[in-house]
């Protein structure tokens, strides 16, 4: 995500560092760019936070795979 808009990874709350800071499983908890949500049976969810991060990267996706005819 901080590739595709810029942004230093050295100054993100990533993921890792907020689950090494503690959250609780089933509970919502948000990193830079998503809210996610761990489950004790070893999945998790994701959504993200910003819609337009979300569609700039559906796009990106899409570009790359030929998906749209780009």
């Amino acid at each position: 995500m901080c590739n595709l808009i810029g942004k230093d990874i050295g100054r993100v709350l990533t993921i890792e560092s907020k689950v090494d800071m503690g959250v609780n499983f089933g509970e919502w908890n948000n990193s830079e760019f998503f809210k996610f949500k761990i489950f004790k049976k070893g999945t998790i969810h994701f959504e993200f936070i910003d819609k337009n991060i979300w569609n700039e990267f559906n796009r990106v996706a899409c570009e790359g795979k030929k998906w749209l005819g780009y």
